[in-house]
């Protein structure tokens, strides 16, 4: 038997690109989309469920009036200057609000996978399953981000009637037509030397407290959070004002949000929400519903159950199917952002009209 004169060559070798690269994940690569995370947080939600209050579990959804009293103008309140009368003449009563969530608006995907198509995978099923159900997930939150983001847009009110006609812009054009922002300039005009206009921020905390804003707003938008890096980084403007002092005073946290202001229409437009203001309710199908009241939640080839996003802890509803070696993976996100009322104060009252959600607009000077 002659000996073999030549080199076994080396099989082909599979690894992941992520081992060798830096991809970013760009499997499930997720946006920063802070509003969203925000809306989703604790700290937004409050110690009151109002999700809770409109999609209870089990499958069921309820529609809940909530209450509210405007408050009384101050021209109501007179001066007589006559002797004190004992008789009262004017009644008032209160108003109520709802919030109703679709449940067939839900955001959907699914994947099917055959027994067939792992056989010379290297990578082992459990492993490949696991991975396809987390790139379902990250796409279904996106979506559901972008979606949320958009209805955030579309809940913004109005501005106080005092505030200055210099200090407000009219919207002539995307999904808040005949809205007014807040109008600030992040710029001085190209003949006072086209330099950071340094005031801004002071600009619009001033206008918050005009607003009458109770707590501390954060913003979500594009080029308002380039600004706020480029004060963070200066040191002094021309006229004297120490731009670091301006933002260690300045309280409300500035974010970048590419879905706040692709929804509103431009990079130059933002959103100032106070917490508490704009409230997530989730609807969830296979939170105990009528299936589970009949003990069937899970069979020998289907599985239905809540699944939450390792991500942003978003519910989803997962269901799960095996037909005769095909496994079908089905998931739905139902989100819907609920809002103030438009009438939350009374006709003739500077607030009315505001919800606590504001657009901002930087408009610079020629």
């Amino acid at each position: 038997m002659s000996g073999s004169t030549t080199m076994v060559e080396c099989p082909n070798l599979q690894a992941s690109l992520d081992q060798y690269f830096q991809t970013c994940n760009s499997r499930r690569l997720f946006e920063p989309a802070p509003l969203f995370e925000f809306l989703n947080s604790d700290f937004n939600r409050g110690a009151a469920n109002y999700s809770a209050l409109l999609a209870p579990g089990e499958g069921k959804v309820r529609t809940a009036y909530l209450t509210y009293t405007q408050r009384i103008l101050e021209s109501a309140v007179t001066t007589p200057g006559t002797t004190r009368n004992c008789a009262a003449t004017t009644k008032r009563g209160n108003l109520s609000t709802h919030c109703d969530i679709d449940t067939t608006a839900y955001e959907y995907v699914e994947e099917q996978i055959v027994n067939t198509d792992f056989r010379r995978v290297c990578e082992s099923n459990g492993s490949i399953v696991a991975g396809k159900m987390l790139d379902m997930i990250s796409a279904l939150e996106r979506k559901v981000a972008t979606k949320v983001t958009t209805q955030a847009v579309a809940l913004i009110g109005g501005v106080n009637s005092t505030i200055a006609e210099g200090d407000k812009v009219k919207v002539d054009s995307g999904i808040n037509v005949g809205e007014t922002y807040l109008k600030i300039a992040t710029k001085k005009s190209a003949a006072a030397g086209g330099d950071i206009d340094p005031i801004a921020f002071a600009t619009l905390d001033y206008l918050a407290m005009q607003n009458a804003l109770c707590n501390n707003a954060p913003i979500f938008g594009g080029e308002i959070f380039r600004y706020a890096q480029l004060m963070r980084a200066g040191c002094c403007a021309n006229t004297g004002i120490s731009l670091e002092k301006i933002m260690d005073l300045y309280p409300n946290p500035v974010f970048y949000d590419k879905r706040v202001w692709q929804a509103m229409g431009s990079i130059n437009d933002s959103i100032m929400i106070q917490p508490g203001a704009l409230q997530i309710v989730w609807f969830n199908e296979n939170n105990d519903g009528i299936a589970n009241a009949a003990g069937i939640t899970v069979g020998t080839n289907y599985q239905k159950q809540i699944i939450y996003s390792p991500n942003t802890g978003i519910p989803i509803d997962l269901t799960m199917k095996d037909d005769c070696g095909t496994l079908h993976i089905n998931m739905y996100a139902n989100p819907k952002l609920c809002g103030l009322p438009y009438d939350l104060f009374a006709t003739g009252d500077e607030m009315e009209g505001e919800t606590f959600v504001y657009g901002v607009r930087i408009v610079n000077p020629a």
